[in-house]
This record gives C-alpha cells, structure tokens and sequence, in this order.
C-alpha cells in the first residue's frame, strides 16, 4: 500500500539510507548536512507498506523578483530508490508538495541534470547563465590584497556587505542575511569549497570532478570583479590546471571572452492554472524577460 506523509524523527536513518543510495555519502559534507540542515518537517516521505522508497526535501526562501519580496521552497533530494524507479513515485511526491505548499509559497524551485523529468509537471527553465573559460595566469602566487574567508562575525559581515550592493539593482535574486550567509558558507566549505575575499570582492571556488571552478563572485564594481578573476586565474595555476571555469549570472558583462547559455534553475508556480499544460508559461510569465535576473549555482 501507498502512502506519503511527513518525516518524522524515526525515518531519520531511512532518509539517509535513500539519499546516500541516490547522492552518495561524501565526508564530511553528508554528516554534516544530517546534523545542520536536516528537517523532518520539511522532508516528504513516499512509503511502499512500512518501506521508505521515495522522498524530497525543500528549504524555504525569499526570491525577490519585480520589486516584491515573495516566499519559494527549494527542493533538494528528490529521489527513489532503484529498484522502486520507473512507478511514478518521485512525480507523486512532486505534485502531492506543490499542492500541500500552496498557501505559504509562491513557487517550487530546483537545479536538475534531468529537465525533461520535470517538465511533464509544469517546471521550466526561468534563468540562464554563460559559461566562461578563462586560462591559469603563468604565475602561481597569488596576488596580494586577499584573505581566506571564514565563518567569522566580521568576514561575514563583510560578504554579505558586498553582496547587498551587488544585487541593489538586479532582479530574480534570493535574499540573503547574516543568518542565512553562515549557513549558505558553511554548506560550501563543507563540500570542499574554499573563499577568498578582500572589501570590494569575494570569490568562492573548489575543484568540482576534476575541474577548477569559480561558484560564485561577489563585487562591488567592475573592477572588483576583474580582480577577482585575476585572483581564480592564479588559483588555477597553483593547482595546477590549465583553467577555471565559471557558469555566471547571464548579466555579468565579460565582452572579451566567449560564453556558452546555459539554461539554469527550474521553478513552477503554486497556483492553480487551467488548463495545466498553460502553467510552464504562467511560470515563465511571473520571471518575465529582464535582463537584470541575476541566479547563480550557489543560490
């Protein structure tokens, strides 16, 4: 027999088991992740008799979008377990928390490698980044000027400082507070990223399956943000490859490097469509076709 509900405190182990089946378990971000972060009240749950076989998990944000403040659910860890795919459990789940999310959310959003999963459910395609290449700088040592960031009250401070100015005149964006920057830090260095970061600028890299890449830059001007390339150009020289590479925002303007557009982010509105087949659009329609969205892989 079928059924979906809520986590509770004893599916804890069952959630883990699924996710490590479906993600992997990587140290120590996994461990960390079911102690930080973890919710059973947010974590929907599809049972096969007393058998855990399919779950997802949301994360409530703000997603400021044509001058408004509005609440969204970010969805992480959608997934069935293998011998259970292929009955529709996962899409069950998807419809079952659009509908049980509607009256404190405005949209679900997701990143996926598999768009054509979601589309059949009204998701689509809202933002789009550009994909750069820049090579490794012939020096190693890096520039003067930065400094490793931490979780510290102050470095904090500072980033989100940066980040408040970056996004005063950009649209689409999730807003960010202190509270919400430590964690949003803590979730990248646990996953083996790292941070540098000066008063104009902060540049958060890792090596991501074998590839140096920038995930996100903060700045305060133009030429703060060429300085902060600089910086991952030499990074990417110390560690030895050729490159680092940056999916970034599609506002960033990088005129003397050629981008590859990449669709980025998957959203679907709550709101009840008719017919359903119009809610991509009407989903599409809420974003519009500003040129000052502004997501990132990190969001």
């Amino acid at each position: 027999m079928i059924s979906i509900r809520y986590a509770t405190t004893n599916d804890k182990e069952a959630v883990m088991q699924l996710w490590a089946e479906a993600f992997g378990a990587d140290e120590p971000y996994f461990s960390w992740y079911f102690q930080t972060v973890y919710r059973p009240e947010r974590t929907l749950c599809l049972f096969d008799g007393q058998r855990l076989v399919s779950s997802l998990q949301y994360a409530p944000k703000r997603l400021r979008l044509h001058h408004q403040e509005l609440p969204v659910a970010y969805l992480v860890g959608v997934c069935t377990s293998k011998v259970h795919q292929g009955h529709g459990y996962a899409r069950k789940l998807l419809r079952h928390i659009r509908k049980e999310l509607q009256k404190n959310y405005q949209l679900l959003m997701l990143y996926t490698d598999i768009p054509d999963f979601y589309r059949p459910l009204g998701f689509t395609h809202c933002y789009q980044l550009n994909r750069y290449h820049f090579p490794a700088q012939t020096e190693a040592t890096l520039p003067t000027g930065w400094q490793l960031g931490t979780l510290s009250e102050q470095n904090v401070a500072v980033y989100n400082n940066i980040y408040q100015q970056m996004t005063a005149n950009m649209d689409g964006y999730i807003v960010r507070n202190i509270i919400n920057w430590r964690e949003f830090i803590a979730d990248f260095l646990c996953d083996g990223g790292s941070l540098y970061f000066n008063n104009n600028a902060y540049l958060l890299w890792m090596i991501d399956n074998q590839q140096c890449k920038i995930k996100e830059i903060g700045y305060r001007d133009q030429q703060s943000l060429i300085a902060a390339l600089n910086l991952a150009q030499h990074i990417a020289a110390r560690e030895g490859y050729a490159e680092i590479s940056w999916d970034a925002p599609a506002n960033v303007l990088l005129p003397t490097y050629s981008a590859l557009p990449i669709p980025y982010v998957m959203a679907v509105s709550t709101a009840e469509i008719n017919p359903p087949d119009d809610l991509a659009q009407y989903t599409k329609n809420l974003f519009g076709t500003s040129t000052k969205l502004w997501v990132n892989e990190m969001t």
